[in-house]
């Protein structure tokens, strides 16, 4: 008869450094798939906002109508009948809400802060044109979220209003 001389404890304290071993294994992988997870969301995000924004683009450069009553407000809101300033205030009410979602997907750490500039300079050449400055003086309080209303009005692209501040729905006839 063979008699054997296991230390019991010695196997159990490898097995104990092998599960432990398991565990932080399991915690390296799990880190890579919430990393690899947060990274598609924030590609995913800037893929979101590059086609919003381009979808507001084509509907601009594919209807004539639309790019006329834009170019015609964004230099003087009064050139328009009731409802091109209807349209008008639409189109940049979808154009605006595209930038609010990009400012606020950038604040939460979804849009890359390359990505972020980009837009941030189209949106400072949006809201430079005076009419367009204009549109965004008489929007609704409310319209938009403070956080992006704070960041519009702090910005010095913003010209000089020409026109009386008056309620986006009063349409003057």
């Amino acid at each position: 008869m063979i008699t054997s001389n296991i230390n019991w404890e010695a196997v159990a304290a490898i097995a104990e450094s092998l599960g432990a071993l398991g565990v932080i294994a399991s915690l390296i992988f799990v880190g890579l798939q919430v990393r690899a997870d947060a990274k598609a969301r924030r590609a995913q995000t800037v893929h979101q906002q590059a086609e919003a924004h381009s979808r507001i683009l084509a509907d601009v450069a594919n209807n004539g109508e639309l790019a006329e009553i834009l170019a015609r407000d964004s230099r003087d809101p009064s050139l328009l009948d009731e409802v091109e300033q209807i349209r008008f205030i639409n189109i940049l009410g979808n154009l605006f809400r595209v930038y609010e979602n990009s400012f606020l997907q950038h604040k939460l750490g979804q849009l890359d802060a390359a990505v972020w500039r980009g837009i941030s300079v189209a949106l400072d050449q949006t809201i430079s044109l005076p009419g367009i400055a204009d549109w965004w003086r008489r929007s609704p309080p409310g319209m938009f979220t403070p956080e992006f209303q704070s960041f519009i009005e702090s910005k010095d692209s913003i010209p000089p209003s020409r026109l009386p501040v008056r309620n986006l729905l009063e349409i003057e006839k």
